[in-house]
């Protein structure tokens, strides 16, 4: 994975996660499994690759819950 790649993800993964906007859980999920690919490709021997990748996996992951969470109180 290039570091461009991720980078481009995580700002577009901020689109989404800030100012409390949710998308429904279909569309979380892709996002969730698009971030697993990218992340999977990242080099466990790069510390910042790491860190980035954490960042990215918990910024989905607390989107995905989210999700959840709305799609269950409706």
């Amino acid at each position: 994975m290039s570091v461009t790649s991720l980078t481009e993800t995580d700002s577009s993964l901020r689109t989404y996660t800030t100012g409390g906007v949710h998308l429904d859980i279909t569309a979380e999920l892709t996002m969730a499994r698009k971030i697993l690919a990218d992340t999977d490709q990242a080099d466990i021997h790069d510390a910042s690759a790491m860190i980035r990748a954490a960042v990215s996996l918990a910024i989905r992951l607390r989107a995905l819950a989210n999700a959840v969470e709305e799609g269950e109180s409706r």
